[in-house]
């Protein structure tokens, strides 16, 4: 996901960008799972279907 389809930050209004002003692209997940470029789920993250899921973040 580039961070366009995200928009501004709330308070400065600043763009999501690289250290060197380049447009920032998310296209992995917490877990390093790839993110599905034309419909990213909302989340930190990539889950489809539905269903309850249990995801361990640490140990």
């Amino acid at each position: 996901m580039r961070t366009v389809l995200v928009g501004q930050t709330l308070i400065s209004k600043q763009a999501f960008v690289n250290p060197d002003n380049s447009p920032l692209t998310i296209d992995l997940d917490y877990s390093g799972k790839k993110r599905d470029k034309d419909n990213p789920t909302v989340a930190p993250f990539e889950i489809k279907g539905s269903g309850i899921r249990e995801i361990k973040v640490w140990e």
